[in-house]
């Protein structure tokens, strides 16, 4: 099949070759308005997100808390009941923000040390009072009982 319309008396019209009025002219783009732009995601504010309040449900009341504060709940829940992903999460969280580091001059470990026959909510209830960091608490409560005379000073 031979088109009479075409430059060259030998060029066949067929599947893949379309006849030359049909094709781009030299220096015309196929596609003219080219690929249109992508929709651009739109800007989130973050912080403004994990500041905002949300009411959840603590103890069957209702409690109003930032939902930085709701999702770190909920991750600390499910660390404690075993899921290693959340706990990572936390471990990442605390280390990223220097949150284990001990304070200078106070304590050289992170850990806060509790004496045995002090309880955890007497300790934390006194430190509040005492108006003290709970490592400045901790160290002053150790040095008092190694004044009394206690044997066991540190737990």
């Amino acid at each position: 099949m031979t088109d009479h319309d075409n430059d060259s008396p030998e060029y066949e019209v067929g599947y893949g070759k379309p006849p030359k009025s049909a094709q781009f002219k030299k220096g015309q783009s196929g596609n003219p308005n080219g690929r249109p732009p992508r929709s651009r995601a739109e800007e989130i504010d973050v912080s403004g997100l994990l500041d905002a309040s949300v009411a959840t449900t603590q103890n069957g009341k209702q409690v109003t808390m930032s939902t930085f504060e709701a999702l770190f709940r909920r991750r600390l829940n499910a660390g404690l009941k075993g899921d290693f992903r959340a706990l990572k999460w936390i471990a990442r969280l605390f280390e990223e923000f220097s949150l284990l580091e001990p304070q200078p001059g106070i304590n050289e470990s992170p850990v806060v040390t509790i004496p045995k026959e002090m309880g955890a909510d007497e300790f934390i209830e006194q430190a509040a009072a005492s108006g003290m960091t709970w490592h400045e608490f901790s160290a002053y409560v150790i040095e008092n009982r190694k004044e009394e005379g206690h044997d066991n000073a540190a737990p």
